[in-house]
């Protein structure tokens, strides 16, 4: 029979041989995925030419000659700030047209997109409005007149 002591100092130790395996893997493994993963957030992952066409040709004919709508408490202080635009509201009971295209709406006849509900970061820009001239190909523009209505779509 072996005494308590014993026993709890051999438990002991073997909890403390694990701690020390799975401490050095750990730390193996840390050191060898360290720089990698520290670079990741720098790389810049750019779409190919041919994506890019692509992906604006899409969008163009879903969204051009449709209306902006808006749907913010600050897309209405943009209405105070700037009267000449006359941009619809989005009324809080509206439907999307169909399931797939959840940024689609039509209201009184009147193609209407919420820019929210949109997949990629959308930046709306009316005539006369400043914009960075930052690239970021995940973000999309939509070029429209002061009624709201989209002259043209691009992304950078």
């Amino acid at each position: 029979m072996i005494p308590q002591k014993l026993q709890n100092l051999g438990l002991s130790l073997i909890k403390l041989s694990l701690f020390i395996v799975l401490f050095i893997d750990f730390t193996q493994y840390f050191s060898q995925h360290q720089l990698k993963d520290m670079a990741a957030p720098f790389e810049i992952h750019e779409p190919s030419q041919e994506q890019m066409e692509a992906r604006l040709a899409e969008w163009k004919s879903k969204l051009e000659g449709k209306y902006v709508a808006l749907e913010t408490p600050l897309d209405e202080q943009l209405r105070e700030r700037f009267p000449s635009l006359n941009l619809q509201t989005l009324p809080e009971d509206a439907k999307p047209v169909s399931y797939d295209d959840k940024w689609h709406y039509k209201i009184n006849e009147v193609d209407l997109v919420k820019p929210s509900e949109i997949k990629y970061e959308v930046r709306h820009l009316w005539p006369g409005r400043p914009a960075t001239r930052d690239l970021r190909f995940d973000r999309m523009n939509l070029h429209t007149d002061n009624e709201g209505k989209i002259d043209r779509v691009t992304f950078g």
